[in-house]
């Protein structure tokens, strides 16, 4: 891992943007390693955008209000990795 993204993966501020861990979590699940809770301890909590997903199964556009659910970035992160056929 280079010295940049170790750095990042320490806490830095890049890690706390939810694009950088979803990438790096991604990415050493490929290589055997335990990314996951790092990822939880770091990721950024304030950050909900994308996280909306509706219960009817429609599009978010066309859902009514009370089936709209914001769901955490390790619930959503989760899932795309699996559909992704990673493994954790």
């Amino acid at each position: 891992m280079s010295q940049q993204i170790r750095g990042r993966a320490n806490g830095g501020d890049n890690f706390r943007k939810n694009g950088f861990p979803a990438g790096w979590v991604a990415a050493n699940i490929r290589a055997g390693a335990q990314a996951w809770q790092r990822m939880l301890d770091l990721y950024n909590r304030d950050d909900d955008w994308g996280l909306e997903s509706c219960r009817a199964g429609v599009n978010i556009h066309d859902c009514d209000a009370a089936d709209i659910v914001v769901r955490t970035f390790p619930d959503v992160l989760r899932e795309f990795l699996n559909a992704g056929g990673y493994e954790f």
